[in-house]
C-alpha cells in the first residue's frame, strides 16, 4: 500500500464517483493517466512494484484530458475509471460538479501519508 500512496502522493489524482472505489475490489484496479514515456515510466515504477506488493492487478488506460469526457463517463453510468489523473482545471470543476467521490483516508494509509 505504501507504493500506491507514494504514486498519490506525486499526482493530482482523484476517483470518479458513483460507487467505484467499492466495487474496485471485485475488479481490476484502472488507472487513468497521460500515455507515451511518461505512463511507461509509471508502469515501471509504480504499477509493476504495486501489483507484485499487493496482488492486486492493474489495468492502465491513456487519456487526452477534459472535463467532458468525465462527465460524459460519470453521468452515463459508465464510469469504469478509478483514479484518473487530471489538470488543475478538471479537478476544480470535476469538483465543483460533484463528479468526484471523496477519499476516505483511514482505508487508504491516513491523510499524513500524503502531500498536501
Amino acid at each position: 500500500m505504501r507504493l500506491l500512496s507514494r504514486f498519490l502522493s506525486g499526482t493530482a489524482l482523484a476517483l470518479l464517483a458513483s460507487g467505484i472505489a467499492a466495487s474496485a475490489q471485485a475488479r481490476d484496479l484502472t488507472v487513468v493517466s497521460w500515455g507515451g514515456a511518461y505512463q511507461e515510466a509509471q508502469k515501471t515504477l509504480y504499477f509493476a512494484p504495486f501489483t507484485a506488493e499487493t496482488g492486486v492487478a492493474m489495468l492502465d488506460e491513456s487519456w487526452d484530458g477534459g472535463i467532458g469526457v468525465l462527465r460524459a463517463k460519470v453521468e452515463g453510468g459508465n464510469a469504469t475509471w478509478d483514479v484518473v489523473q487530471v489538470e488543475s482545471d478538471e479537478l476544480a470543476l470535476g469538483c465543483e460538479e460533484g463528479l468526484y467521490e471523496k477519499l476516505d483516508f483511514a482505508k487508504i494509509g491516513g491523510a499524513e501519508s500524503y502531500m498536501k
